[in-house]
């Protein structure tokens, strides 16, 4: 016990305080409001230490800090639970990949032929490239030439894609608009999948009770996409926005004229860390509302995906396979 105490002491000092921490802090973001409204608490207290400037009544700064203090308490609490609601999406949505793969490769593995290992091997990339598909989308990237994408999609859907494009090229070419264009890829996957593993019923290769299963499970991604969507295509209301910006600069602008008469010339540091508060939230808001992004505060999307990668490799590897273990006991 004392042990244990001894080295979260030590630790405790060998690590750098968060409030040294610049890198992945909105400091730089609100650095240009905070440094504005120095330079205008400054500007306002020169002024009324000659007597020029207007003075208001402290007991207004209760009501506005309580008012501005609400409004940007609901804007943060908005941006973390469209934050949270993310990072629990990605969570059921790697458990449901996982839940597929495992199913299919040994249930299907064990009395394939060559080409439906062939197959089964396209589908364990194709659910990798769903998930990879999915960053892209949510990041606005759209098509499907990026480096983890290209070598997981199986070669006849790379054609299809690329007939496609030749087409809308030679509409667009022709002045006409393709009113049938479809870039959600991702949503094509999961069709991919679900027409998979009927070609396995069909063939005998699936009991129908594992097809329902992973019928339930591309069901389910269907709907953590829609809920991806949701949080991408649902943005905090505009007006609401405005508004707390608004009641942002009025409550910093209306501080040096109430704060004066008893602070002086400490108002101007006062008014730096109230615009450091208020926007330095406001900021952390606008930077997690979308959390797909490239932002550092961001979900780590990439290392999702990532790890997806390399977990579905160990079941390519028969490693867990326990006929594999009688096969080499043999």
């Amino acid at each position: 016990m004392s042990s244990s105490f001894t080295f979260y002491f030590r630790d405790a000092f060998k690590r750098r305080p968060l409030f040294l921490y610049f890198r992945g802090s909105v400091f730089p973001r609100v650095l240009v409001p905070v440094v504005i409204f120095a330079v205008y608490s400054a500007v306002f207290v020169f002024f009324a230490s000659l007597g020029l400037a207007p003075l208001l009544h402290v007991s207004l700064v209760p009501i506005l800090t309580i008012v501005t203090g609400l409004l940007v308490s609901l804007r943060a609490n908005s941006s973390y639970d469209r934050w949270w609601e993310g990072r629990k999406l990605w969570s059921s949505l790697t458990a449901n990949i996982r839940s597929f793969s495992r199913v299919l490769w040994y249930s299907i593995e064990r009395e394939a032929d060559g080409d439906d290992v062939d197959d089964v091997t396209d589908v364990m990339n194709l659910l990798v490239a769903f998930a990879f598909a999915i960053k892209h989308h949510l990041r606005g990237e759209d098509g499907y030439q990026y480096s983890d994408l290209t070598d997981r999609l199986p070669r006849g859907y790379l054609a299809v894609i690329e007939n496609r494009r030749n087409k809308r090229v030679d509409k667009e070419r022709r002045g006409r608009r393709d009113t049938n264009r479809f870039d959600n890829l991702p949503l094509e996957i999961l069709t991919l999948l679900f027409n998979y593993s009927s070609m396995f019923k069909q063939h005998g290769k699936l009991d129908p009770g594992i097809f329902n299963h992973l019928s339930a499970l591309t069901h389910s991604m269907t709907e953590q996409l829609s809920s991806f969507e949701r949080i991408l295509t649902a943005p905090i209301p505009f007006a609401f926005m405005i508004h707390l910006r608004q009641m942002i600069v009025l409550y910093c602008v209306s501080l040096p004229p109430q704060l004066y008469t008893q602070t002086g010339w400490y108002c101007i540091p006062i008014t730096a860390i109230a615009a450091f508060t208020f926007f330095g939230v406001d900021a952390i808001g606008k930077e997690i509302e979308n959390p797909f992004g490239y932002d550092a505060n961001d979900l780590p999307v990439d290392k999702f995906c990532n790890d997806l990668l390399s977990e579905l490799g160990v079941f390519e590897s028969k490693e867990l396979n326990p006929q594999e273990w009688k096969k080499k006991n043999s």
